[in-house]
């Protein structure tokens, strides 16, 4: 009874968070390499960290075929993502399609662990792999691209110069 408390408490908080993610989410932002690297590790820490504070187990095969999928498509989706300079920053918006696939999986994920059965919770788990996958594979491509990226070379005109 206190685990379903428990976890019914954190799906509030999650369901809180998701709230302010989805203003802020699909506004243009400044993609920056520090950033990147905290949400690629935030995202690789969800699943273990959910995995552990819940319980649910999957086999780890099947978690990896799930993982790796999800990869290739966070790869793919990460290319459709636009960055481009705006002045001497890079920015990119993001597809709030995307969100929401990644804020149900979780949510899901978290829910199915709720009624107490260890089936639904390894079934909520195949949702969490790829979700993650994709996020760890977009936001991969996108630091990727990000660190190949330099800034336009200024013509006369953006110098203020005077043309001949």
């Amino acid at each position: 009874m206190l685990f379903t408390l428990i976890n019914l408490i954190c799906f509030g908080l999650t369901a809180a968070m998701i709230v302010v993610m989805l203003i802020f989410f699909r506004r243009e932002r400044r993609i920056k390499v520090g950033g990147m690297l905290v949400s690629l590790f935030l995202s690789v820490l969800i699943l273990p960290v959910f995995i552990w504070l819940s319980g649910a187990r999957l086999n780890w095969g099947l978690g990896l075929l799930l993982l790796g999928g999800g990869v290739l498509v966070g790869v793919i989706r990460g290319q459709a993502t636009r960055l481009y300079f705006q002045g001497q920053q890079v920015v990119a918006r993001n597809s709030m399609l995307f969100l929401l696939g990644w804020i149900a999986s979780l949510l899901i994920s978290q829910l199915l662990t709720t009624f107490g059965s260890v089936l639904w919770a390894a079934v909520g788990l195949m949702p969490l792999f790829v979700s993650t996958g994709t996020q760890v594979g977009m936001q991969g491509n996108i630091l990727v691209r990000r660190l190949l990226m330099r800034p336009p070379s200024l013509g006369v005109e953006a110098l203020g110069l005077p043309e001949r």
